[in-house]
């Protein structure tokens, strides 16, 4: 009996995993619009330039303060 219950199942799990992910997605494509990327739309050179200086910024700034900071709260450098 479990051997029997085995078989069905490696066949119902083969069978599923023979199913490429294309045929899923043309068949839940839907009414062929069109296609949805991520960001839609066009972005300007100085819009893209100023978020990614804001990120860097950012990305070293937050830790530079952070570590003045905690230096300042701590008495460092001390003035001998």
């Amino acid at each position: 009996m479990l051997s029997q219950l085995v078989k069905q199942t490696s066949t119902q799990i083969s069978t599923a995993g023979r199913r490429g992910i294309s045929r899923s997605a043309a068949r839940m494509g839907g009414d062929h619009h069109h296609q949805h990327y991520v960001f839609e739309g066009e972005f300007s050179k100085k819009w893209v330039n100023g978020l990614a200086l804001l990120v860097v910024g950012g990305g070293v700034g937050v830790p530079y303060g952070l570590v003045k900071y905690q230096n300042w709260k701590n008495g460092f450098p001390r003035a001998e």
